[in-house]
């Protein structure tokens, strides 16, 4: 894992990013303190005492729950990372079984709604605008074999953000999608932690790169921060080219 250096992109904001107990949004999440941010990390497995705030991102009266003890404690929120989401192991598109497929679409998609409603209601009440940047995939941007419901949902996610931005931007709120390829040391990797899986990957890419969870995290702070301050609405692919010709 390479890490990028710091240079106080994030200095003096607060930060929520969900699904933060784990994998991308663990890395996203020490990215953004690095960067100067004050951090929240909520994830389902979290527990009371730890660094990690408990939390159920389907369930809007949670979302209140946190959003409101992150403004007492610190006075608002600056940008909302919404990565929490599940995947389902690949299998053929007539084989989904429709109630895995409305549990995924209810903390994929769902949960991005309720966390996008809360963080941004909670911006327009500090009057201090924002960023919200909603970890979609390259599954929402291309059709990848035997993983229709995880697809499905990163495409809605990619539409929320459109919509998202259309209506928040008034509010100084701005929304954007990062869209990973698969990454190296998560479990968003077919043949996770297998070296000859990504050495076969890097041969396709243009780049003949696999992309690591920190490559995520790094275009993820450049969204968060006043860098990209006149970008909202677009999509960030980070895939070493994989999708190139789609």
């Amino acid at each position: 894992m390479t890490q990028a250096p710091a240079h106080a992109l994030l200095d003096g904001k607060v930060v929520v990013v969900t699904g933060a107990g784990r994998s991308l949004g663990e890395v996203t999440a020490k990215r953004c303190a690095d960067e100067g941010a004050t951090v929240v990390r909520t994830d389902i497995t979290g527990e009371v005492g730890t660094d990690v705030v408990p939390h159920d991102v389907t369930d809007a009266g949670d979302w209140q729950r946190v959003v409101a003890d992150i403004v007492a404690a610190h006075g608002r929120i600056d940008g909302l990372v919404n990565n929490a989401a599940i995947i389902w192991p690949s299998r053929p598109f007539l084989d989904e079984p429709p109630e895995e497929f409305r549990k995924l679409l209810d903390i994929n998609v769902m949960g991005t709604v309720l966390g996008m409603q809360a963080a941004a209601r909670a911006m327009i009440d500090a009057g201090t605008g924002g960023s919200i940047v909603n970890i979609s995939s390259t599954a929402g941007i291309t059709a990848h074999q035997g993983i229709s419901s995880y697809g499905t949902s990163k495409w809605a996610v990619r539409g929320l953000t459109k919509y998202g931005a259309n209506e928040l931007g008034p509010s100084g709120i701005r929304v954007n999608s990062v869209h990973p390829g698969g990454m190296m040391g998560t479990t968003m990797f077919p043949g996770t932690f297998d070296q000859k899986a990504y050495d076969a990957a890097a041969r396709k890419n243009p780049l003949r790169k696999v992309v690591d969870a920190s490559d995520v995290a790094d275009a993820v702070v450049w969204l968060l921060s006043d860098l990209s301050h006149t970008v909202t609405g677009r999509e960030m692919v980070v895939d070493a080219g994989a999708t190139a010709n789609h």
